[in-house]
């Protein structure tokens, strides 16, 4: 009887190290395949993602400075003016920070008195409203943006 398990035993044993070898040759043989299926599962689900996604945030810095205006398409509300004439009109820095606090999250743009591509091949003179772009990807293929306009 135990030399019926042992046989056994020794059997199990033979036919776990075929399989492990079967299947070492069977993943050897085939991994090239196997790369390239996976290569191009990732690609389709790389494509189904949105190529970037784009976040825009006014130019604060012209606030700094003296020469700036703060645009809102629409009337103010009672209560939004009563917010702004509370503001302390004052000749220093911050000043315009302290508006924009009230008038930005209403919808407000900021237009500073003078571009900062002063020196690009266009002449521009007047007000001018700057902001910063910032473009994000998950994708893990390559993305260009050409000729932003």
């Amino acid at each position: 009887m135990v030399q019926g398990l042992l046989v056994l035993a020794a059997g199990l044993l033979a036919t776990a190290a075929l399989g492990q070898a079967v299947t070492h040759v069977y993943d050897t043989v085939f991994a090239d395949e196997r790369l390239r299926d996976e290569d191009e599962a990732q690609q389709r689900l790389d494509q189904a993602e949105a190529p970037f996604t784009a976040a825009v945030d006014p130019d604060l810095s012209t606030l700094d400075s003296a020469g700036w205006t703060i645009v809102l398409d629409r009337a103010l509300t009672p209560a939004e003016q009563h917010s702004l004439k509370a503001v302390k009109v004052r000749a220093t820095v911050g000043y315009g920070r302290d508006v924009w606090r009230i008038l930005g999250p209403l919808g407000a743009r900021v237009i500073g008195s003078k571009p900062f591509m002063e020196a690009g091949p266009f002449s521009m003179d007047g007000p001018t409203t700057t902001f910063k772009l910032h473009l994000f990807s998950g994708r893990s293929s390559q993305l260009a943006i050409t000729e932003p306009r």
